[in-house]
């Protein structure tokens, strides 16, 4: 797992990214629609950058948030893994 700048159509996210075989996990806090989890193709790496700021307070950050503005059940269990 790891954290992201990630731009797409709608704007640019902070994201916690997770790469699988065929697709990258997506976990991106939004003010309408609370903590999500998507799933993208691999080629949308190249509109992520990586930031320089602990992982682990960064999940923190994400759980807090879905406290307040909701979490979805994927985000939930995504932020339950265990951080490497």
């Amino acid at each position: 797992m790891k954290l992201v700048r990630y731009g797409t159509d709608q704007g640019v996210y902070c994201a916690l990214v997770e790469e699988g075989r065929k697709k990258i996990s997506v976990c991106t806090i939004g003010y309408g629609t609370g903590v999500t989890l998507k799933k993208v193709p691999l080629s949308e790496a190249r509109y992520m950058e990586d930031y320089d700021y602990p992982v682990k307070k960064a999940v923190r950050k994400f759980r807090q948030a879905g406290a307040s503005l909701g979490i979805t059940k994927g985000a939930r269990a995504f932020l339950k893994r265990p951080v490497a």
